[in-house]
């Protein structure tokens, strides 16, 4: 078995991947609760944005199977830790208040309740992806993981409001250094949880990604080990 992945012609605006994954999110929570039709176009574009596959975001199970590259590219790089990108509590992925975090379709890792508005970057890379909205990073490093930072849950309905980006598209980046700053209590204020999930997003390349910590984390606290 070999998963279909879902990918545009036409490269969508970091502004459309961002509303459509919002609304791809409230598409798979109807599918949970009633098995509704989906959004196929919104879950489409997550599919896109993500590498997975249609099954993968309703949370059809299907055989599981470790991808031929995966023993590769665990050879290759070897085990790969990561740090937190924030203070505060670590927590599993699966403890997130939202379906498309918590059910791990978007890809394995653990999320930190911050106590301070500082993400870091987790380990060495380059910046593939910051959302418009800044509310959103994505991160690739040369031994080949792609990392997702995604601050609160539904906050790009903010439109960037009460966030800072501090690198761009293509900066490398390294271990520490800080990606984007926010205003914790002002994102709060306006009703929005700010738990943020670390997310490897090519998770089916490897053999295992696990969480390393749970409670009180800093930036120096080893979170995810990648192998």
């Amino acid at each position: 078995f070999r998963r279909v992945l879902f990918r545009s012609k036409n490269k969508l605006s970091q502004k459309d991947v961002a509303d459509r994954l919002h609304v791809a999110r409230q598409s798979v929570s109807r599918w949970e609760t009633d098995q509704s039709y989906p959004d196929l176009e919104n879950l489409m574009a997550l599919g896109q944005l993500y590498h997975v596959s249609i099954d993968e975001l309703l949370g059809i199970e299907r055989e599981e199977v470790i991808p031929e590259s995966a023993e590769k590219k665990t050879a290759e790089s070897g085990v790969q830790t990561l740090y937190s990108p924030l203070e505060g509590t670590a927590i599993p992925l699966s403890e997130v208040k939202d379906a498309t975090f918590a059910s791990e379709v978007l890809g394995k890792g653990m999320a930190v309740i911050p106590s301070k508005g500082e993400v870091k970057a987790p380990c060495d890379a380059t910046v593939s992806t910051i959302f418009d909205t800044k509310h959103a990073i994505g991160l690739a490093t040369e031994s080949g993981l792609e990392l997702l930072i995604h601050i609160g849950v539904d906050t790009v309905e903010l439109g960037g409001k009460f966030y800072t980006a501090h690198v761009k598209d293509g900066d490398v980046v390294k271990k520490g250094q800080t990606l984007i700053t926010f205003d914790m209590d002002a994102i709060k204020a306006a009703g929005y949880d700010v738990t943020t999930p670390l997310i490897v997003t090519n998770t089916d390349d490897y053999e295992e990604v696990k969480m390393l910590a749970e409670g009180t984390v800093n930036n120096g606290s080893e979170v995810l080990e990648v192998k």
